[in-house]
């Protein structure tokens, strides 16, 4: 079958050396260069790509039977409902995810291959999994130590989680956000601390050490012209990857620990909390399980998961998102839910700018049937000075169809006398459920709580 040359121009996700990622008739599809076919059939007739879909490390691939004037060869992909990306994970998160790219990285060895780019911007996590998603970057591998794609590795994954492990997370976030912004000599001055302290003349030896790991036989030889030297140089390479390879990466990555001692404002929120007997949480479970035609489900401010985690249980949506800003809660969200083949995690706020918009804007990604939103709003207006206009725009673009809020009348009342403040003349029920009005239909407002007020909504305009 035929797909119109504009089609696919207009519909473009992602364009690399072998081709273009593009989307037709809700099918993830992949037109090969020409260059790249014969390339592209040995790799998904060597067995690799059979084994890394059965042991959930690649999405499922196929060629087509489509066609164009620009692709003669038209692969397809298992399409992804929810993308999350490297700065929207925990730090549990990024440590599974880099043991992956080592796990993918020896499968690859397996049939003659390796991954030349693997960096964590290809790895995304589906249904609490990490998988590698970039099919270009599988590459025939010469009969040497060399693995070309170590220093995206190392930058892009092995360097920040090491920056988290020393309680320099904002940094070493910011790296993996910014994974090829590092020298060879900064990272090693990062991570060594003692190579402060070396001559400029012996730290250069050691760079130049450094960046010989990764070159192949062909690479040394086309250098030098004396075989001795090529031969020895080769030797120095083998020595240096048995000895700080991938197995080396592999066992410091399974001994980083977050930070001993240190804690996030909200992690500990949910610590204790049975979902099935909390009768707010029951009653909400039940007003969604009652609700048909629910495929995507959205939680801001899931904290540990565990409202998440009874709606994964109670009802048959097949795709259930939980978000929070804390990055405690989100990791132990990550932690408890391993095991949760319906649910995906993510590390963010959608109250702020997006960092990145080449990967897709958060609202854009996230959107779902059905958002929820519990005790909540009252912590962006009363705390960081929200709008209520900024705040409803937002949670009402990422719904589809209905959205489930809470309204706390008393504030940041916390179960104590001495919590109830003096609230702003405007916080105010009627307030809110006139601004809910302006917006949706309030199918049903239900008290909870003393401090609790559920509002039921169904969007305008579905």
């Amino acid at each position: 079958m035929k797909i119109n040359e504009e089609l696919i121009r207009n519909n473009k996700n992602s364009v690399d050396l072998i081709g273009s990622v593009f989307t037709y008739e809700e099918k993830l599809l992949r037109g090969i260069n020409i260059e790249f076919i014969e390339q592209t059939k040995n790799l998904l007739s060597s067995g690799l790509i059979d084994e890394l879909v059965e042991n959930n490390l690649f999405p499922k691939t196929r060629i087509t039977d489509y066609s164009s004037s620009i692709f003669e060869l038209i692969i397809q992909h298992e399409k992804i409902d929810f993308v999350s990306y490297c700065f929207e994970w925990s730090f549990h998160m990024m440590v599974d995810a880099a043991l992956v790219v080592l796990e993918v990285e020896d499968i690859a060895n397996k049939y003659g291959y390796q991954l030349k780019d693997p960096h964590a911007y290809n790895i995304v996590f589906n249904k609490n999994k990490p998988i590698y998603i970039d099919f270009g970057s599988f590459v025939k591998k010469t009969n040497d130590t060399a693995w070309i794609g170590i220093k995206d590795f190392l930058y892009g994954l092995y360097i920040p989680l090491y920056l988290f492990s020393e309680n320099y997370e904002n940094l070493g976030r910011t790296l993996m956000y910014q994974y090829n912004h590092l020298s060879e000599d900064e990272y090693l001055r990062l991570c060594y601390p003692m190579m402060r302290m070396l001559p400029v003349a012996i730290r250069n030896i050691i760079l130049n050490l450094n960046v010989l790991k990764e070159k192949s036989d062909e690479n040394i030889d086309s250098r030098f012209s004396s075989k001795i030297v090529s031969v020895a140089l080769k030797s120095v390479r083998d020595f240096l990857n048995n000895n700080r390879g991938k197995e080396y990466y592999r066992k410091r990555i399974n001994k980083f620990t977050r930070t001993e001692g240190k804690s996030t404002v909200w992690e500990s929120y949910h610590t204790g909390i049975s979902s099935e007997t909390d009768p707010r949480m029951v009653y909400i479970g039940n007003t969604i399980k009652k609700l048909s035609g629910i495929d995507t489900y959205l939680e801001l401010g899931a904290n540990q998961g565990a409202f998440t985690r009874y709606i994964s249980e109670i009802t048959e949506i097949p795709n259930i998102l939980a978000v929070d800003y804390d990055e405690g809660a989100v990791d132990k969200m990550y932690l408890n839910n391993k095991d949760n083949s319906k649910l995906n995690i993510a590390l963010a706020n959608p109250f702020v700018p997006d960092i990145s918009t080449f990967y897709g804007v958060f609202i854009e990604r996230f959107k779902s049937d059905i958002v929820v939103c519990m005790a909540l709003t009252h912590h962006l207006i009363l705390t960081q000075n929200l709008s209520i206009n900024f705040i409803l725009d937002t949670i009402f673009i990422l719904t589809k169809k209905y959205l489930i809020i809470e309204f706390m009348p008393l504030g940041l009342y916390d179960g104590t006398e001495n919590s109830i403040k003096e609230l702003p003349s405007f916080y105010t029920e009627e307030w809110f459920a006139y601004h809910l009005s302006k917006r949706s239909t309030i199918i049903e407002k239900k008290i909870l709580e003393k401090n609790r007020i559920a509002f039921f909504c169904n969007k305008d305009n579905i």
